[in-house]
């Protein structure tokens, strides 16, 4: 499955050897471990991943990846972008490999427009997540950057800066569709969304930046899970579930239309590096999706090629309780944990303390050695993976070490 990538990347490089000064070629790659001391709730990198860490196991697969990336210069505002990202993936399809391949066109100093599968640009690290020296910690915190399984928007993005004070202003407007695949203890399935519009304003210097956006977007499809449960509620005599009918519209997803919202901020004073995030989800349209705030402040201190680092992380939601009257629960209680299990999908709450150190070993080849200290409150482990059944409270600590390079 992995012989298209690998095809490409055989053509990159060949293309690169040939190379001119309108052709670049560079290459990434991290190989991360992790281990953990849960034995119910299992660590993965964001909720589109398989695999969980659980006790006793060293994994080498969740934050290990390699990747290259060719910039062409076409004309003198024209240029295009490829990357090719080769990780461990719950699906392998080429798709899910190509993070980057759009046409960027800039016909003046102010404005610029791409077409093409870009990063979306709703994160403070959206276009590094994958470039592990690009940022301090040894991942970003998952509570902001798990929750999201989408890593690629294939549209247009329309781009205005101007200068402001001692600062660049950059606004940008993005539309298109993505797809992605979301796990969970039934398996990996897909998730399509079209209709995706994002607004983001962004203010910079030298070395701080302020941002703010909101996107939405709307649900495409619908998976085969889901419609089973759907049905079979639907199906249900009133003497049973009275109402029944009515409350299996409310398991649609197709056609919601979720909402993200976030501002993040980071910026250096003297050896310190000062960064926070906080998001808002909600969906106005659909209970499966609730309301999600998470967040994340992080202080790192440097002392010449070592950063050392703190970060409090945290997303917070109600749990679900089913409360529907006059169900006769008895009688059903596979569907009523279906019904169960999948409006608390989305249900993540939980905080974060971690502790790192990061070691710049050379100016292109960092590692970073990371503690976190997880408390999962009852039903809010939408990021972990659990096949016990077990949704309580539970205290988790983990430990990554990665190193990190680009080429």
């Amino acid at each position: 499955m992995l012989l298209k990538p690998i095809v490409i990347l055989l053509l990159l490089i060949s293309t690169g050897s040939t190379a001119n000064d309108n052709i670049q070629l560079s290459a990434f790659g991290t190989i991360g471990l992790v281990v953990s001391d849960s034995e119910r709730l299992a660590y993965r990198r964001d909720v589109s991943y398989h695999q969980g860490v659980l006790a006793d196991e060293l994994d080498i697969l969740n934050h290990s990846l390699f990747g290259v990336q060719l910039d062409a210069s076409l004309t003198a505002d024209l240029d295009f972008v490829g990357q090719v990202v080769l990780r461990d993936v719950a699906k392998s399809e080429f798709k899910q490999y190509l993070t980057l391949s759009f046409l960027r066109y800039s016909p003046t100093a102010n404005w610029q427009i791409r077409i093409g599968r870009t990063a979306p640009d709703i994160f403070l690290h959206s276009a590094s997540r994958d470039i592990g020296v690009a940022y301090t910690w040894a991942v970003p915190p998952n509570e902001v950057y798990s929750i999201l399984p989408f890593r690629t928007v294939d549209g247009v993005d329309v781009s205005y800066s101007i200068p402001f004070n001692e600062g660049i202003i950059r606004t940008k407007f993005f539309t298109g569709q993505a797809d992605t695949v979301v796990s969970s203890i039934a398996g990996p399935v897909s998730l399509d969304v079209k209709d995706i519009y994002g607004l983001i304003v962004n203010y910079s210097g030298v070395d701080w930046s302020f941002q703010a956006q909101h996107t939405q977007a709307t649900i495409a499809s619908e998976s085969e899970g889901n419609q089973q449960l759907i049905d079979a509620v639907a199906q249900l005599p009133e003497f049973i579930w009275p109402g029944a009918a009515a409350f299996s519209q409310h398991l649609i997803a197709k056609g919601k239309t979720p909402k993200y919202s976030s501002i993040s901020a980071q910026g250096y004073l003297g050896r310190y590096l000062l960064s926070a995030e906080l998001s808002y989800i909600s969906s106005s349209d659909s209970e499966l999706i609730p309301t999600i705030v998470s967040g994340y402040a992080s202080l790192a201190y440097m002392m010449g090629a070592h950063t050392f680092y703190g970060v409090y992380s945290f997303t917070d939601t109600d749990p679900y309780m089913f409360t529907e009257p006059g169900v006769q629960q008895q009688l059903i209680p596979e569907l009523i944990t279906g019904v169960t299990v999948l409006n608390s999908f989305y249900t993540s709450s939980q905080q974060t303390q971690s502790l790192g150190w990061r070691w710049d070993i050379s100016a292109n080849i960092s590692s970073s050695l990371q503690w976190n200290h997880s408390h999962i409150d009852d039903m809010g482990g939408t990021l972990w993976l659990n096949n016990s059944g077990d949704f309580s409270t539970d205290t988790i600590n983990i430990v990554m070490f990665s190193v990190s390079f680009t080429l």
